[in-house]
């Protein structure tokens, strides 16, 4: 079954309890909503101290990704559009063909693992990923932003011409010279 509309408001509180559920279209939420659904919307707007917590599969958002408060989706997100904002994203994410720019005081974090291919990453505030990352095909540009990575690191095809400073706490691969 899916759940198709053109717009979601959330303001308040909302739960949703089919497991089977596909939720599409333009989602946003300023209180919080709880579902098994799985995601396949085009944008996905978390304000500031508002909460999604998702079922568990891959979650799918095709254009905009822009989270202030918390997102606990139970799987993957696969994000192939160009806004990624956030505090605190509890899940792993995957970004396909993106360009995404990091700016603002305030950092980033990623509970989970983090795959970036084929587009350009900039840093100018910093992003945390607790779990591995990896960086493929793509340009890595840090404008004073650090890379923070508590597993594994692995570069793959990425160029960088200023790099970030990256930090890894697990292992770090690299293949070409970075």
């Amino acid at each position: 079954m899916s759940i198709s509309t053109a717009e979601w408001q959330i303001d308040g509180d909302l739960t949703l309890a089919p497991s089977q559920t596909t939720i599409m279209g333009t989602v946003s939420v300023e209180g919080a909503l709880t579902t098994s659904a799985l995601f396949d919307v085009s944008t996905l707007e978390v304000e500031q101290y508002a909460t999604v917590t998702a079922g568990i599969g891959v979650h799918h958002v095709s254009q905009t990704l822009e989270i202030w408060g918390t997102v606990s989706p139970l799987g993957t997100v696969i994000h192939s559009g160009s806004n990624l904002v956030g505090l605190l994203f509890n899940a792993s994410i995957e970004m396909t063909g993106a360009s995404v720019g990091l700016f603002g005081a305030v950092g980033r974090r990623i509970v989970g693992s983090f795959t970036f291919s084929g587009g350009a990453l900039g840093l100018g505030s910093d992003l945390e990923i607790d779990g591995d990352c990896t960086l493929q095909s793509g340009a890595l540009t840090g404008f004073g932003g650090v890379l923070d990575v508590g597993g594994t690191l692995t570069i793959n095809g990425m160029t960088s011409i200023v790099p970030p400073l990256i930090r890894c706490a697990g292992n770090f691969f690299a293949v070409r010279s970075f």
